[in-house]
Parts: C-alpha cells; sequence; structure tokens
C-alpha cells in the first residue's frame, strides 16, 4: 500500500462478538450530542425562521447568521451519520461488548498489556484503535508510508486474542501494535512495502523479514505499519528537509503549531527532524505505543528528543542488521522508541534477544554522571536556524536540570573536555566520520540492491539515474537535490586510505574520548543536549546514546531533550539514568495539538 492511507473496502459483516471498538462510541456520542443540539436550540423557530427570510428578501443579517448555524449544525449531524454509517458497514451485526480502549495518545505499552492481561479489552479493539487513529491524523502528519490492510490486521489481533484465552501468552508485549521503519524488510505476505521513502524501491519484494521482524512477530507484536523517513535515511542530499521522501512526503510534527515553516533550516525548530521521523511522529500522535527506528548518526536521537520520546541507539551488534537497509554497517543499528522506559526497556529486549533489561531499577544515588558545557557544543544556523527566545528557553532549561542532577545523583562532573567533532574528527582536511560513512554507504547499499527481489534497481548508480528520470515523483521542485549519492557513487577510496580514517575516528572517538572521559572520571554517562552533535561520539565509537524528553519551547510547542551516551555494551546505565529521570521529572506530554 502507497502512501495514500484511505481504508479498504470494508470487509462485511464481522461475526467476532470481541469486535467493537471504541471509534463507534465516539461516533454515536458524536451523533447524539449534534442531534440533541440541533433540535433543542433550532426546531422550535426553524420553519418560521425560513418562512420569515423568503418572504421579506431583506438584508437581515441577524436572520441570515441563525440559518448559516443551523445549516452548519445540520452539516456536521450529515458527518456525524457518515461517520456513524462506515463504521456500521465495517462492524456489520454487534452483539458483543463495548470496549473503552484507554487514550492512546498518553496510554503506554505497559498499561494497554495490563489491560488486555485484565480482559479490559482486546487485542482487536486496539489494533484497529490504533488503525483508526492512522486515518484521522496521517493525512496531515504524513507519518506513515504503508498499512497494512484493515482486514488483515483484524485477522493477526484475533488470533493472538484467540492464544491468549487458550493461556499461550508469548510474552510481555503480546498483543500490543507497533509501527517501523520503511527501511526494515518485511515479506510481501504480511502486507507492507520496503522502499526506503523511494520510488525507485516501489514494488520491491524481500524474500525474508529483517531479523528483528521476526523477533517481533514472535513476541506477538503486532506490525500495524511501516513508517515514513527522511528518504534513504537523509544520505540522498543535506539540502533536502529532514522527514521528506519522494513516497511519503513531507512528516510534520503532532507538536508544532503551524507545522514546518518554509523559512526555517532544513533541521530547524519546525522540523520534526529525521531520519527516523515517522517512527517518532507516530508513536507521539497515539498510532501505536511505541516504535522501531534505525540510526546511523542522530537518526533516533533527534526525531525522539523533538517528539517527546525516550529512545535508545544500541551497542553497534547488540541488534541484528540483517534485513535493514544499509548506511554504513560500522555505524548503523535499529532501536527502540516508546513513551517510558519500561516499554523502551522491555522492546529492547525482544529486538536484542535478552530478557535483562525491563527488569532494570534506576536511582540517582546509584549514578555518576558527567555532562558536557551544551553552549560550546550548540549548533550552527545552518542546522538549526536561531530563534532568540527559543535558545534562551533551552539554555535556561538544560542548566538548571545540570544543577538539578549535580543536586541528585550519587557523583556529578560538570563540563568534561569531551571537544565537539569539528575539533577532532578531521584528518587530512576531511572529516573521517563522512569519509568512512560515504565508503560504507557506496558498497553496502550496493551489495543490498544488487539481490534485490523485483526492483527498479540494483546499484546506486541505477538508483541517481532513476530519480533522474522520474523527477515528478523524486525531484519535485525545491526537493531535485541528490548530491550525496552522487558523491558516494563518484567517491573512490584506497582501503589504506579506508583504514586510515576508521582508525583516526575510533581513536578520537574510543581513547581519546569517551573511554578516557569514563575512566579519567569515574562516571557512568555523558548527558548532553540532543540538538547537538554528541550522536557523532555514539556513531564513531560505536557505543550506545539515548535521549530523554526535557521542555517544550514556548514560542510554536516543539519538544526538545537531552542525550545520554554509556561505554560498549552498556546499555544497562542508560535505562537505569532514564528510570531515575521519569521519576523525578514526571511523564512526558502528549501533544495538546492532537487532544
Amino acid at each position: 500500500m502507497s502512501a495514500q492511507h484511505e481504508p479498504d473496502a470494508p470487509p462485511g459483516s464481522i461475526q467476532d462478538k470481541d469486535f467493537v471498538i471504541s471509534e463507534l462510541v465516539s461516533a454515536l456520542s458524536h451523533l447524539k450530542e449534534q442531534h440533541e443540539s440541533l433540535v433543542a436550540t433550532f426546531k422550535p423557530g426553524l420553519e418560521e425562521m425560513k418562512q420569515a427570510f423568503w418572504r421579506s428578501n431583506s438584508e437581515n443579517e441577524q436572520l441570515r447568521a441563525a440559518l448559516r448555524i443551523v445549516r452548519k449544525e445540520r452539516d456536521d449531524l450529515q458527518k456525524g451519520i457518515d461517520r456513524m454509517s462506515t463504521f456500521a458497514k465495517i462492524l456489520g451485526p454487534v452483539t458483543g461488548p463495548i470496549y473503552e480502549v484507554p487514550d492512546l495518545l498518553t496510554a503506554d505499552a505497559k498499561t494497554l498489556a495490563t489491560g488486555l492481561r485484565n480482559g479490559e479489552f482486546t487485542s482487536v479493539s486496539l489494533a484497529l484503535k490504533c488503525w483508526s487513529f492512522i486515518q484521522d491524523s496521517d493525512k496531515y502528519l504524513h507519518a506513515m508510508l504503508s498499512i497494512v490492510p484493515f482486514d488483515q490486521l483484524r485477522q493477526r489481533a484475533e488470533a493472538l486474542d484467540k492464544e491468549r484465552k487458550e493461556g499461550k501468552v508469548r510474552g510481555a508485549l503480546h498483543g500490543i501494535p507497533i509501527v517501523i521503519k520503511d527501511n526494515i524488510a518485511t515479506v510481501r505476505e504480511l502486507g507492507m512495502e520496503t522502499t526506503c521513502g523511494s520510488w525507485a524501491l516501489d514494488g520491491m519484494t524481500p524474500t525474508s523479514n529483517a531479523d528483528i521482524v521476526d523477533k517481533l512477530i514472535e513476541a506477538g507484536l503486532i506490525i500495524i505499519g511501516k513508517t515514513n523517513m527522511s528518504e534513504w535515511a537523509y544520505y540522498r542530499s543535506n539540502d533536502l528537509p529532514s522527514g521528506w521522501s519522494g513516497k511519503g512526503g513531507q512528516c510534520q510534527s503532532a507538536y508544532v503549531r503551524g507545522g514546518i515553516d518554509p523559512e526555517d533550516s532544513n533541521n530547524g525548530h519546525s522540523n520534526p527532524s529525521g531520519s527516523s521521523t515517522g517512527s517518532a511522529v507516530a508513536v507521539s500522535a497515539g498510532y501505536a505505543p511505541f516504535s522501531i527506528g534505525t540510526e546511523t548518526d542522530g537518526s533516533l536521537v533527534s526525531p525522539a528528543s523533538r517528539a517527546a520520546l525516550y529512545t535508545i541507539k544500541p551497542s553497534i551488534g547488540r541488534v541484528s542488521q540483517s534485513g535493514i537497509i544499509p548506511i554504513s554497517h560500522n555505524m548503523d543499528s535499529a532501536g527502540p522508541m516508546a513513551k517510558t522506559p519500561y516499554d523502551l526497556a522491555a522492546l529492547l529486549d525482544v529486538i536484542a534477544g535478552t530478557n535483562e533489561f525491563a527488569t532494570l531499577g534506576g536511582s540517582w544515588d546509584e549514578l555518576s554522571i558527567a555532562t558536557i558545557d551544551f553552549k560550546k557544543w550548540w549548533p550552527g544556523e545552518d542546522y538549526l536556524k536561531p530563534v532568540e527566545s527559543a535558545t534562551k528557553q533551552m539554555h535556561a532549561e538544560i542548566q538548571a536540570t545540570y544543577d538539578k542532577m549535580e543536586e541528585l545523583a550519587k557523583k556529578y562532573v560538570g563540563d568534561v573536555p569531551l571537544l565537539p567533532p569539528s575539533e577532532c574528527f578531521m584528518l587530512d582536511g576531511k572529516d573521517s566520520e563522512g569519509v568512512i560513512m560515504m565508503a560504507d554507504f557506496k558498497r553496502d547499499l550496493n551489495k543490498y540492491l544488487e539481490s534485490a527481489e523485483n526492483s527498479k534497481v540494483h546499484s546506486l548508480k541505477d538508483l541517481i539515474e532513476f530519480n533522474k528520470a522520474h523527477p515528478g515523483l523524486e525531484m519535485p521542485p525545491g526537493y531535485n537535490d541528490q548530491g550525496l549519492l552522487i558523491d558516494a557513487e563518484e567517491s573512490d577510496i584506497s582501503p589504506k586510505d579506508y583504514e586510515k580514517n576508521l582508525s583516526h575516528l575510533r581513536q578520537v572517538t574510543c581513547d581519546d574520548g569517551l573511554d578516557r572521559i569514563f575512566k579519567e572520571y569515574d562516571v557512568d554517562v555523558i548527558v548532553g543536549s540532543s540538538d547537538t552533535a554528541i550522536t557523532a561520539y555514539a556513531s564513531g565509537s560505536g557505543y550506545p546514546v539515548g535521549n530523554v524528553p526535557l521542555g517544550y519551547l514556548d514560542f510554536n510547542g516543539r519538544p526538545f531533550g537531552l542525550a545520554v551516551l554509556a561505554a560498549k555494551d552498556q546499555e544497562a546505565k542508560i535505562l537505569k539514568f532514564m528510570n531515575a529521570w521519569e521519576g523525578t521529572f514526571g511523564p512526558r506530554k502528549a501533544p495538546p495539538l492532537l487532544q
């Protein structure tokens, strides 16, 4: 299914008694309210008003205004009738109970799992309420690229409800919906495409699921769709706005009033960031309680921070990358996004094949924390177009948070001497991270495309030519750059220079960077603003990094957060920090625009 999200043809009468989603309740309530309002307010004098209006043919503006209100109420009533009719067709004859599914904007996976376990609602009613949320909101948000067909989604949820009834619960997340990024392969039988946001891969048919998809299915999760993303995980051009793809269009934040400002920078305050844009926006909008995205450098942390979510990019190798469209085997990892640390940890356990993270606690008195000087690291205006009030607010709230952590933590070290990447990543006049990323992209993507079934392109060169040949799809006005693709295709690096750059990158990020700070200052985590380039250290080292939600900009509603780094394979320390954080700073806020 493409980026258009019109509902599938109603599947006809549905016989299971469990299948009553709360949208019907909402539709009936809406209809009742509109009907009562119309009758009580306007019926007694409606005929007299109409007759007087047509008899007088005068400029009676008060009467005209009253009649306009009547007509609006009539139109609203008709909308309610139409909405109810649609759901009646979908539901068919229903004799079962009506389930009240929790508010999806605020409900986390743990709460939903408890409700399922207690029989308060079913996976069918939950999954189809998520499906309904997508239909209601995604014509504006553009967070989804593929949605599982209605009837197929119902059948999957129904099967998991049956298993639960029979006592065959697969795990803590049995029957919970999830969305995943569109660079993660799924076989066609699952009802979704795998396109990386590009029309060049439209129709491609992976022969197997990505390893993590099989893990999600085995754990009993319900994959309801694929999320929009910065096309090719933002390795097409540095001059395109984050969250845009040819296939899905521009993804919008569920928080930012007015949407993306056309005068903003490509990753400015109005932008939801990327490249895992839809994975973040979808969770914030209630499409699913959590999601899977991917990160090479910042692609989980940055969009999660702008959707007020928790996320973690695991250590490289912790989670299988098999079946995920690559940028760099040295830097890529899939990772979860969620509304709470528990949900994040439980989902990480699933995709990593572990059973250790969801049971973690976490308190300040067991944490040793270092922070970077966020002002020295603050991004330039090409990346983040400055808004004075926003900068002041972010600086003030970050500093206040640093002060609070200093008060609470077992140990606190401020302004540790970790150099910004621009001051240490350079080698022979080039950014060593960028050199390795480009070399890996050319090789890794060509390898992936060579074996792609039913693909229109089988190499990076083919991809570039496809975009040129289909400007209406891939290169519309304002979105016609593919400079990174061309640079990668034309690049040629010797094995010696590759190893030289990789060695330098590891030296500055590990030996002289993170490892030195962890050892010299004896700290568990390093914390800094998620708007800075701190994620480049995770990219270069292969170490884990996460995000915690912090605040919301007064001027446009955009959330912002803090990034948290730990040593290799020390995801548990980041998760403990998150648990302590949530206990002190409280739950995240849902998007006011959708409430």
